[in-house]
């Protein structure tokens, strides 16, 4: 968990930490006003009850909206193909940056998990996939693409199962 947070630390960029100030700063005003009308107890607790939920949940959202849109990417999923002679899988795929900076490093997971009929059953299983893999490809340049070429091994398997294709770029 000490790992986590320490890269998570690191890999914040100039952007982060204005907006994380600009949320501290409007959580003080907003205390400053509750402190202001302090008479008015019914208002004032709900402003306080607002304060306080704006500082807790306000930077999870902005993280990711502001990342969503300063890292734009598509990843996408060509072709898995399960090989005959080996037991492993073999998954295709191609990350496209559609953002105007280009992408130092970015990390693309595979993961493999149950399927079923059900589409709600289906959402819970690739929450918690029983294979995963991951690989590192560096310097993607605006509007360009790569191809992705994973090798999931061992890799065996009877039943149905579900390729998941997701990419973290910075």
């Amino acid at each position: 968990m000490k790992d986590i947070a320490i890269s998570f630390i690191h890999n914040l960029i100039l952007y982060d930490y204005l907006l994380f100030g600009a949320i501290f700063a409007v959580f003080l005003l907003l205390i400053i006003l509750v402190i202001i009308i302090r008479r008015y107890t019914v208002i004032a607790l709900v402003v306080l009850f607002i304060s306080i939920l704006f500082l807790f949940i306000s930077p999870i959202i902005g993280y990711v909206k502001l990342n969503h849109l300063l890292y734009r990417h598509t990843c996408k999923l060509i072709r898995v193909q399960q090989l005959k002679f080996s037991p492993a899988l073999l998954i295709e795929g191609k990350i496209v940056n559609l953002s105007n900076k280009t992408f130092t490093k970015c990390v693309i997971t595979a993961s493999v998990s149950k399927t079923t009929h059900y589409k709600i059953i289906n959402k819970l299983f690739t929450l918690t996939p029983f294979q995963t893999i991951s690989i590192i490809k560096y310097a993607i340049k605006p509007n360009r693409s790569r191809e992705i070429q994973i090798i999931m091994q061992p890799f065996i398997t009877k039943k149905d199962y579900q390729v998941t294709l997701k990419a973290l770029c910075r």
